[in-house]
């Protein structure tokens, strides 16, 4: 291995590293917290709660990747340019194109790990959560709903109760937000309910009494009312029989999803931009890498604190364009190929010209 290449592979490992846990922390925290009472009501274990943040991770792993690696070669080259280590290593004869080396590295390293997460280890991850979500919630169950709080296990479905009785079974004030059905939205509301478990709390359900029924279309241009007296609302766990997601699938069956004409329209557009997505963030990361050099080399007069500034506007602006890009793909307003590529066809074009600029640089300096 070439000095110039191990410098920067050094250089870059540690901010990738640090970047890399700090950022899924934070992540993980932000998706623990809304869940964390309704878990520890289940009654979960160190080891349940141990193996339940493995099954997290994982969907997160398409962001933090890339965003590691564009960290860890933007400071990297900060600092060697910070420190003038950059300009002698130029001074000396040292051609700028050699330091792209590491940098491709670092690059097919981060696009390489995004592909593998996202055509294998995020859709087995994100089946494993659900069964484990569904068994925690029929644990819940068991122990009762706690008034004042939205249940935020069962998928579909917003519980709230007003008032509850002590073994939290019997309710007063209740209130659901039932989106299971695709062709309508139910709006409940109910004056008192109770709750019952099956055998081992996988036959779950809420009978209501005295109350409203507010069926909503999905334009939200129709609601019809009805008035009951008893009304039971299923809230079985539906177990390993339950439909997968399209989080769940792998890219084979996302393109012949989105390839069969007997699917709807609409599904099909959504199967492919998901296809799509996961191609396309993984050569994300890499040109990410490539562009993080001229951004750490030019913000070396900025200091720390503004080549980091350049990094997060940098990803956040790939992040944000890329949702757009995605929304749009989904809604159909563009194709989802070139809705979803985009981000990266523009940003490698960006890359491309800060790179000459940088390359030039580096020329004067040798000469």
């Amino acid at each position: 291995m070439k000095l110039t290449t191990a410098v920067v592979l050094k250089e870059a490992a540690a901010p990738t590293t640090i970047s890399f846990f700090s950022i899924s922390v934070l992540l993980l925290l932000g998706r623990i917290l809304p869940l964390l009472p309704a878990l520890l009501r289940s009654g979960i274990t160190f080891w349940e709660f141990s193996w339940f943040l493995c099954l997290l991770l994982p969907d997160f792993l398409m962001l933090t990747i890339p965003l590691a690696a564009l960290f860890g070669v933007l400071l990297a080259f900060l600092r060697l340019s910070k420190d003038n280590e950059l300009l002698g290593m130029l001074s000396c004869g040292i051609e700028p194109a050699s330091l792209m080396k590491p940098v491709a590295l670092i690059g097919l390293g981060a696009a390489i790990a995004t592909l593998l997460v996202g055509a294998s280890l995020t859709p087995k991850s994100k089946t494993m959560y659900r069964l484990f979500l569904q068994e925690v919630s029929a644990r819940a169950f068991t122990q009762g709903i706690v008034p004042g709080s939205f249940l935020p296990f069962t998928k579909g479905i917003t519980l709230y109760v007003q008032e509850a009785s002590q073994d939290k079974h019997n309710f007063k004030g209740v209130f659901i937000k039932d989106d299971r059905k695709t062709e309508t939205a139910n709006l409940i509301f109910a004056q008192t309910g109770q709750l019952y478990t099956g055998t081992k709390g996988h036959k779950i359900a809420l009978k209501l009494n005295d109350g409203l029924l507010n069926r909503v279309n999905p334009e939200h241009t129709r609601t019809d009312t009805f008035e009951f007296q008893t009304y039971t609302v299923q809230l079985g766990i539906e177990g390993k029989k339950s439909r997968k997601g399209r989080g769940e699938m792998g890219l084979a069956e996302l393109k012949t999803k989105g390839g069969d004409p007997k699917i709807p329209l609409k599904k099909r557009l959504r199967y492919m931009a998901e296809f799509h997505k996961r191609l396309a963030l993984p050569l994300g990361a890499l040109i990410l890498a490539f562009m993080a050099v001229p951004l750490g080399t030019f913000s070396g007069a900025m200091g720390m604190s503004g080549g980091i500034a350049s990094g997060i506007a940098t990803f956040l602006g790939y992040y944000l364009l890329s949702a757009f890009a995605f929304n749009m793909a989904e809604a159909g307003s563009v194709p989802p190929w070139l809705g979803i590529w985009l981000p990266n066809a523009l940003f490698g074009i960006v890359a491309v010209v800060l790179l000459q600029k940088f390359m030039k640089q580096g020329i004067s300096q040798h000469s």
